[in-house]
């Protein structure tokens, strides 16, 4: 079995003198998340109910949308790693194969961390206390994280078989996350000090590490594939 260390180096093998188009993608994905940070930002700065309700919904809805992008994005890298040549105008061809599989999984993947916003409008004395608001947001993390580990594989099920719909996608992939939700855990955490450092770069350096990364748990998708067939065929 690849450790998480030869994915990522499998990775940089693939990227090695082609890293223009992962790149162009990344920019497009990063510009989504840029335009969603603007959009936002008069609801951030304004008071009241309203406009907390309002800016809650409107965020929701544009990562939503941007749900889309990520599943492009997920196309693409598959075809890249499998050694074709994708065009970045090929990551748009998921909004003609019935887009709405890519919305439902969207919505499960950001449900749990809509839990502190929901609960800051219905229930707003709990963020009057510090340690309710510290505990309900540990426990929204903890929640996305134990939902991403289920479904991490379910978007490229979903991007590699146009008949698939999301809820057999979601199940084929916390079958298919038996026994390695800790590796897979293991190597999003690996990314971390390279997207400080992207930070720290005035975000340029996200344009490399947001490919790099996602390129890797495409290529942990495709050795689990892998994986799979081979126990199935044992």
């Amino acid at each position: 079995m690849r450790t998480n260390a030869d994915l990522k180096t499998y990775v940089r093998t693939r990227l090695n003198g082609r890293w223009t188009r992962p790149v162009l993608v990344s920019g497009i994905c990063l510009s989504a998340e840029l335009i969603h940070f603007v959009v936002l930002m008069p609801f951030a700065l304004a008071s009241g109910p309203m406009a907390a309700i309002l800016g809650t919904a409107i965020s929701f809805i544009l990562s939503l949308l941007a749900y889309l992008l990520t599943a492009g994005e997920a196309r693409f890298h598959l075809a890249f790693l499998r050694g074709e040549e994708p065009a970045i105008i090929d990551m748009f061809s998921v909004l003609k194969e019935s887009p709405d599989r890519f919305l439902v999984l969207g919505f499960v993947w950001l449900l749990p961390g809509l839990l502190p916003s929901v609960a800051e409008l219905c229930i707003p004395s709990v963020f009057q206390n510090p340690v309710a608001s510290i505990c309900l947001g540990a426990f929204s993390l903890l929640l996305s994280v134990i939902c991403h580990c289920f479904l991490a594989l379910s978007l490229y099920l979903l991007v590699d078989d146009p008949s698939l719909g999301a809820g057999a996608a979601m199940r084929m992939s916390a079958g298919f996350m038996r026994g390695r939700k800790l590796r897979y855990f293991g190597l999003v955490l690996s990314f971390a000090g390279y997207y400080v450092l992207g930070i720290l770069s005035l975000c340029i350096g996200l344009l490399f590490v947001y490919p790099y990364f996602h390129l890797s748990t495409a290529a942990f998708y495709l050795d689990t594939l892998v994986r799979i067939t081979q126990q199935r065929q044992a």
